[in-house]
């Protein structure tokens, strides 16, 4: 019998999926995607932070809009926060947002990463949960995406972790992919989930979805349009059926060598646009650095044919190649023996 054809080998096919799986998950990858999702979002949680200082009384001490026992009644599940088991003063509510800055930027500049990546989630947590009325989907994803780069080894580029410990290693290091392969699912989950719920309203089916969204000043009309834009049929039904066909192709079209790099440009383009239009504040902005982790490298190779045009009469460096965390240790000169 052939062997290609039923029946299959059980064995063969359970050691075909462990070795891909295998592949996919622990895979080593330049360590310089998980300093860049580190960038991104130390950025963007540094950015909400910012814009709480204004009013950190009145979102999230006892004096303010909603006092801890207010939040206990608002919410369905009992649900953690630092702020809540210490004072709700104004001066120990600041206290806490200061170290939460002060945290932030380390992880932004690599600085005891891990432990500072957990803190900032730890603390994101607390704020958010201290006031769940001031939070939407944007919270959430930011939590999503600040768990797992708490999982990715983002201290090995771009750091001072990394300088600190191989100040003279220039070639980028290779680290195990399973801490950036969950976010990669979680990103097209999310894709999927939105792309779902929209397939189930009939708004969104008959193509009418974004005609009303229009109509809501609180979350559209962020850049001004005329009124024939809003009024016009084929162009509210066209952003209503594209928006579902972007959710429902960029998610499967992104795994894939050949179509990776247009799905990416379409979700740039679709968060981009977005967020022209319509008051979602860093929502997209997050959706991005979240779609960054499909990125690769190799995708700034236009960047050094820039460099070498611009700099044409320059020396040409080599570029080092990739060494994995086992092969850069051994490659550490070894302290010498005293010769007596």
């Amino acid at each position: 019998m052939n062997a290609a054809t039923p029946p299959y080998d059980l064995r063969a096919a359970a050691r075909g999926f462990a070795r891909a799986w295998n592949g996919f998950f622990h895979t080593p990858v330049d360590a310089r995607i998980f300093a860049w999702l580190r960038i991104g979002w130390a950025l963007m949680v540094l950015i909400n932070a910012v814009c709480w200082y204004p009013d950190l009384e009145k979102w999230f001490a006892e004096s303010g809009v909603l006092p801890s026992d207010a939040v206990y009644l608002l919410q369905t599940r009992e649900r953690w926060s630092i702020l809540m088991w210490l004072p709700g003063t104004l001066q120990v509510v600041q206290i806490c947002y200061w170290i939460f800055i002060a945290q932030i930027l380390m992880l932004l500049v690599g600085a005891w990463s891990r432990f500072n990546a957990v803190c900032v989630l730890a603390w994101l947590i607390s704020f958010q949960h201290r006031n769940p009325i001031i939070c939407d989907s944007e919270d959430i994803v930011s939590r999503l995406i600040g768990w797992y780069v708490v999982l990715m080894p983002t201290n090995l580029a771009w750091s001072i972790d990394a300088w600190r410990r191989r100040p003279a290693l220039e070639k980028p290091v290779m680290a195990p992919a399973w801490g950036l392969r969950l976010l990669q699912l979680q990103m097209t989950a999310i894709f999927l989930g939105a792309a779902w719920q929209k397939l189930g309203g009939d708004a969104w089916r008959d193509g009418t979805a974004m005609f009303y969204v229009s109509q809501l000043d609180d979350y559209f009309g962020r850049m001004p349009t005329p009124d024939w834009f809003h009024e016009t049929p084929w162009i509210m039904r066209g952003m209503t059926w594209s928006s579902i066909a972007i959710e429902l192709l960029v998610p499967i079209g992104i795994w894939f060598r050949q179509t990776r790099v247009p799905m990416l440009l379409l979700a740039l383009a679709f968060h981009l646009s977005t967020d022209l239009l319509m008051h979602l504040f860093l929502f997209h902005w997050l959706m991005l650095v979240g779609w960054s982790a499909f990125v690769l490298p190799e995708d700034f190779a236009w960047l050094g044919w820039i460099k070498r045009k611009l700099f044409a009469a320059g020396s040409r460096t080599p570029q080092p190649s990739a060494v994995t965390i086992e092969q850069q240790l051994q490659s550490e000169p070894q302290p010498q023996q005293a010769v007596s």
